[in-house]
């Protein structure tokens, strides 16, 4: 029999998805009363039209069969993970934030309200139970009636950086992981540069029309994703087919997790080690963020490495339910 290989564009989508998040982050490095810094501020607002739908898109593209499970099995092979996680670096962050005297890490009050990255962790379990306890209604159903929440959500907030305030804007992309995994995977297979081309028009034209029209800005900019998404995943499927883009990204997207929780601290202790240095050359001021950027997911790689041998650290303990199945490969892979 032959045996089912592992795709490697989502990987390759999750690596790009995780450097996009990194480099978001980075971008607040540029003063934004410098000219580099009005650029970064417009690579910014790019940014943030797909990198938080990109995650929770291909988090739902890896919950494979296990919303067939019953909801106590559920809970305890694809919940709990992702909750306990929540909890415990939120604990970490806070201990981190009193050892460093306030430079780095975050208050137990900033990660439990919600106000740190770790929002991703609690809304992805939030968004797990839902379509879990939506599943007996119709899917067009539940997609439309989402879809229909989120948009005022996406419209009221077009550029916001705290993405708690896009959580139902988020839930759609989830859902169609979860619910078009299928379609999705035909569409990028089967892609035509008449798609590529189709797509570049069409986001062409939304940026037209929300350029000339009055109060449009907003709508054009929360329907950006819609387009933005599927050029990034064919990006994602050719740049797959690139032995050179698809083992440095395919690797990146493997290891999401401990790079998106090693982060923050991290890069706060670059930047605070930046401050002590002179200012960078007027050369170096443009390119500041992506150098940033790459120190940051190297320093977070490289911790990972030292401390991934440590039980419970990026990995929560097994909690065995009687109506637990045995997980299926797909099940297996990485969970988020």
């Amino acid at each position: 029999m032959k045996q089912k290989t592992r795709e490697t564009w989502p990987d390759v989508a999750k690596g790009v998805s995780i450097l996009s998040v990194v480099l978001f982050h980075t971008g607040a490095l540029s003063s934004p009363a410098t000219q580099a810094g009005e650029v970064w501020t417009l690579v910014d607002i790019g940014l943030f039209t797909f990198i938080m739908p990109l995650f929770f898109l291909v988090s739902g593209l890896f919950m494979g069969k296990s919303l067939a499970l019953p909801l106590g099995a559920f809970v305890a092979t694809r919940v709990w993970p992702i909750a306990y996680l929540f909890l415990l670096w939120s604990l970490i962050f806070a201990a981190v934030q009193v050892a460093t005297g306030g430079v780095l890490g975050a208050t137990l009050w900033a990660s439990f309200s919600l106000q740190t990255i770790l929002w991703y962790l609690a809304a992805l379990s939030v968004y797990m139970v839902l379509t879990k306890i939506l599943m007996p209604v119709n899917t067009l159903v539940v997609l439309l009636g989402a879809a229909i929440v989120a948009f005022p959500f996406a419209v009221w907030f077009p550029f916001e950086g705290w993405g708690l305030s896009h959580t139902p804007h988020f839930f759609v992309f989830f859902l169609l992981g979860c619910h078009a995994r299928d379609q999705i995977f035909r569409f990028v297979d089967k892609v035509r540069l008449s798609h590529v081309a189709a797509l570049i028009g069409a986001g062409a034209t939304l940026c037209l029309l929300g350029k000339i029209l009055p109060g449009a800005s907003n709508f054009a900019y929360a329907l950006t994703p819609l387009i933005a998404l599927p050029l990034l995943l064919i990006a994602s499927k050719w740049a797959g087919n690139s032995a050179t883009l698809a083992r440095p990204l395919s690797y990146l997207g493997r290891n999401t997790l401990p790079v998106f929780l090693i982060h923050p601290i991290a890069l706060s202790g670059i930047s605070w080690t930046m401050k002590g240095l002179s200012g960078p050359a007027d050369s170096l001021v443009w390119l500041l963020p992506v150098i940033v950027c790459g120190a940051t997911v190297l320093v977070c790689l490289l911790t990972w490495l030292a401390l991934r041998g440590i039980p419970w650290l990026f990995k929560a303990p097994v909690i065995r339910v009687r109506d637990s199945a045995p997980k299926t490969t797909e099940q297996s892979s990485e969970q988020n």
